[in-house]
């Protein structure tokens, strides 16, 4: 079937150096963080291909050997890529990065440091159903503190992005899982790093981006507070 799942690509942020969890994970990638015996990356890519999703590109950098090797030597069902960045591309310039490895159209992004039990078909049919150019998935947590704050109108579509303020006038946060045109990739810089939270996704407020809201926990590994409060809830 046209557009199943199953024909959409997966790119997963998996590049960054997690300096706020040195003092617990300093020897590999905090997406490769053990919960419960399995590194969060690996239940991340098993969640999703549970969902249909077969093609997974994983964006590396910072010790991005030890995800190689990983998946190396523990095959998976799935066909793995790996997108490595030589230097810091920053969330955007990742994307953009693998750009050559994406085939579907759209395609899906995800953070790989953070879990929701989303129903990806759902949020698939809604991106074709709005006619979205970006579509973002949004839900809602107590401190907007360390988060992302999304504006929105009655249609759901994305008014403004407000970075990580706690004075934001939404409830609404950026859960770090977006669903993208294929052509909206030809709208990011080449060989240069950026974030596509803080400089992308503001220079496209004029298309057609809307927000995918869900109810399902939003569960970020960001801290050491946070990894143990997700390790606690998962045992």
């Amino acid at each position: 079937m046209a557009n199943s799942l199953e024909n959409i690509d997966v790119v997963i942020l998996t590049g960054g150096k997690g300096e706020r969890l040195i003092s617990v994970v300093n020897d590999r990638p905090k997406t490769m963080v053990e919960v419960n015996r399995s590194p969060l990356l690996v239940t991340l890519t098993d969640y999703l291909s549970s969902q249909g999703f077969k093609r997974f590109i994983l964006c590396t950098g910072h010790r991005g050997d030890y995800i190689k090797e990983y998946f190396e030597k523990h095959p998976s069902e799935s066909e793995i890529i790996i997108s490595h960045e030589e230097q810091p591309l920053g969330t955007g310039g990742g994307v953009k990065h693998a750009e050559e490895f994406i085939q579907s159209d759209p395609f899906f992004v995800l953070n790989g440091d953070s879990l929701c039990e989303l129903d990806y078909a759902g949020m698939n049919k809604y991106h074709k159903e709005k006619a979205s150019d970006t579509t973002i998935v949004v839900t809602k947590v107590r401190s907007k503190s360390d988060f992302g704050s999304i504006v929105i109108d009655h249609d759901y579509r994305v008014l403004s992005f407000i970075e990580k303020k706690e004075s934001a006038n939404t409830n609404y946060v950026n859960a770090g899982i977006y669903c993208f045109r294929k052509e909206m990739l030809q709208l990011m810089p080449s060989s240069k790093s950026f974030s596509i939270e803080k400089e992308y996704f503001p220079s496209i407020i004029t298309r057609s981006v809307f927000a995918y809201v869900t109810s399902q926990p939003f569960f970020d590994i960001g801290t050491p507070e946070r990894l143990q409060l997700f390790t606690q809830k998962n045992k």
